[in-house]
């Protein structure tokens, strides 16, 4: 028996933008769409939805795709740097 392999295409762990997330767009078992800013008109400049829904129509994807924002915080995190006992 052979799995097709199915991935979880978040648009914001990709460094290569639209040509990463168009080659696995027909893997998509969900999509998480991830943005920093927010325009005036409540558009998203990091999320191309101009090509990502209609690409994911294209290759059959019919499931939900989520939101994150991630605002950049003026203050650093509560645990900066990384764990150590």
């Amino acid at each position: 028996m052979c799995v097709q392999p199915r991935a979880d295409l978040g648009t914001g762990n990709f460094t290569g933008g639209w040509p990463s997330d168009e080659q696995t767009l027909g893997l998509a078992a969900h999509v998480h769409a991830e943005f920093r800013t927010v325009g005036p008109d409540g558009s998203a400049e990091s999320v191309d939805y101009a090509r990502i829904v209609p690409g994911l129509r294209a290759a059959g994807y019919d499931g939900w795709v989520s939101f994150e924002y991630e605002a950049r915080s003026p203050r650093p995190p509560a645990f900066p740097g990384p764990w150590r006992s």
